[in-house]
C-alpha cells in the first residue's frame, strides 16, 4: 500500500474506492488458487521427464541415479555432429536412452550431405547399441542450414527417411518454437509429425509438440541441464513388441502395385513408430522402384521402395514384378491367327502401360505380316 498526499489510499495504483471490489476479487482468486495449484501438480506429475546430455556434463553413475531419483525416466544423449564427431563418453547409462544428431547439412551447399550425416548418425547408434526402438532425434538449429524453408524441411526429410529406413523407425525433430512460428521450418511438409520443441520462460509450450523442452537450467546436484516434458511416452516409454527386422537384402527392380489390400508405412508396419502414410487402394497399378527387401521376426517380408520424392515400406503381397523385353528377333513372314482368344496391343500384354486395341475375334483368320518376335521375362513370345 502506498500513501500520497491527497490522502487516498492506493493499492498497487487503485484508489481506496475500488478497493472493495479489488479485495473481493483477490479473494475470489485466493479461494481457487488451491485447486489451480493442485490440477498444475497434478499435470506436470504425470508427464514424463527427460533431459538432454552432451559430452560437456558429467558421465558418472551419480550424476544418473541423481536424475532417476528425481524422477526422470529418460536422457536424450547428442550422439553425433555433421559428419566428423562423435560423443566420446556416449553410452549406456541405466535410463532409457534415445539419442541425437545436431545437424550442419545443407543440401543447396552439397546436395550429398543430409544423407552422409544420416549414414554417420546412423552407423554410431548400431555400434554403441543405441536398440531400435529408441527415439533418434535430428536436432535442427544452426546457422549452417538452409534459410530456405523449403530447402531445409526438404533436408529434414531426407535425413530421417534415411533413417527410419536403416533400421530406427522412430523419428523425432528437435527444433526452437521460433523456427516454426517464422516458418523456416514447414512442418506441415515433415514427413515425421513428432516435434520435440524449446521454448523457455513460458508456463506452457506455445506450440502443438510431442515433447517441450522448457528450460537449459534444471539443477541436478549443482549441474544445470536441459530438461523436457514428454507428452505421449514417446522418449519415456520402454515400448518392445517384439518385433525387430531380420534380414536385409538389396533389391533394384521396379515392381507394381498389384494389390490395394496393403498399405504403405514409414517402416515395416510390425514395427514400433510404424504410421500409415499412404492407403494401398490410392496407389494400385502404380510401378514404383525397390531398393531393399527386409525380413520381419514375424517372418514376413517388406519391400522399402521410393515412389514421388520419398521412401516407402509395404508387404510384398502388395506387388507383383514389372515385366520388360528380354530378347528380341527380326523377322519378315505372313502368319494366318488361327486363334481368337488372344487380344492385340499397343506392346507386349504383360508390360507395364498395355491398352487392348482389338479383340482376337475381330481379326481370326485374318494373315497378318510380322517384322518381329519379342520375348518377355516371364518367358512368354510376343
Amino acid at each position: 500500500m502506498v500513501i500520497l498526499n491527497n490522502g487516498l489510499n492506493f493499492y498497487g495504483g487503485i484508489s481506496f474506492e475500488k478497493k472493495n471490489w479489488v479485495f473481493l476479487l483477490c479473494i475470489a482468486f485466493l479461494s481457487i488458487l488451491p485447486i489451480f495449484i493442485s490440477n498444475m501438480n497434478a499435470v506436470q506429475a504425470s508427464t514424463n521427464l527427460f533431459a538432454d546430455v552432451a559430452s560437456y556434463q558429467p558421465d558418472n553413475l551419480a550424476f544418473f541415479q541423481s536424475l532417476k531419483q528425481k524422477g526422470v525416466k529418460a536422457v536424450n544423449v547428442k550422439l553425433t555432429q555433421g559428419d566428423w564427431y562423435t560423443n566420446p563418453k556416449a553410452k549406456k547409462v541405466g535410463l532409457l536412452v534415445n539419442a541425437y544428431h545436431y545437424a550442419e547439412f545443407n543440401s543447396s551447399v552439397d546436395v550429398t550431405s543430409p544423407i552422409r550425416e544420416a549414414a554417420y548418425f546412423v552407423a554410431a547408434a548400431k555400434r554403441l547399441g543405441i536398440e531400435s526402438n529408441r527415439v533418434m532425434v535430428l536436432d535442427i538449429e544452426d546457422e549452417q542450414n538452409s534459410k530456405d524453408s523449403n530447402v531445409i524441411t526438404k533436408d529434414i526429410n531426407t535425413f530421417e527417411d534415411y533413417v527410419s529406413a536403416n533400421g530406427y523407425a522412430k523419428t523425432s525433430t528437435y527444433v526452437m518454437r521460433y523456427w516454426l512460428t517464422i516458418q523456416r521450418v514447414l512442418d506441415a511438409q515433415l514427413h515425421d509429425k513428432n516435434l520435440w520443441v524449446a521454448e523457455y520462460g513460458t508456463s506452457q509450450c506455445g506450440y502443438p509438440c510431442e515433447a517441450w523442452q522448457f528450460t537449459s537450467t534444471w539443477d541436478n546436484n549443482g549441474n544445470k541441464i536441459d530438461m523436457s516434458y514428454d507428452y505421449n511416452g514417446r522418449f519415456t516409454e520402454d515400448e518392445d513388441d517384439g518385433f525387430k527386422i531380420t534380414e536385409k537384402q538389396s533389391v533394384n527392380k521396379n515392381v507394381q502395385i498389384a494389390s490395394h489390400d496393403y498399405s504403405l508405412f514409414n517402416t515395416p508396419s510390425p514395427l514400433n513408430g510404424a504410421k500409415l502414410l499412404i492407403n494401398g487402394r490410392d496407389l494400385t497399378q502404380s510401378v514404383v522402384h525397390v531398393v531393399a527387401k527386409y525380413k520381419v521376426s514375424n517372418g514376413e517380408y517388406y519391400y522399402n521402395f521410393k515412389y514421388g520424392d520419398r521412401y516407402y515400406w509395404a508387404n510384398t503381397r502388395a506387388f507383383t514384378d514389372v515385366f520388360k523385353v528380354v530378347d528380341k528377333e527380326s523377322m519378315n513372314k505372313d502368319f494366318r491367327i488361327s486363334l481368337n482368344n488372344y487380344g492385340f496391343y499397343n506392346t507386349p500384354s504383360p508390360l507395364p502401360g498395355t491398352k487392348l486395341l482389338l479383340a482376337g475375334s475381330q481379326v481370326d483368320h485374318r494373315v497378318v505380316h510380322v517384322v518381329a518376335r519379342y520375348k518377355v521375362s516371364n518367358g512368354e513370345y510376343y
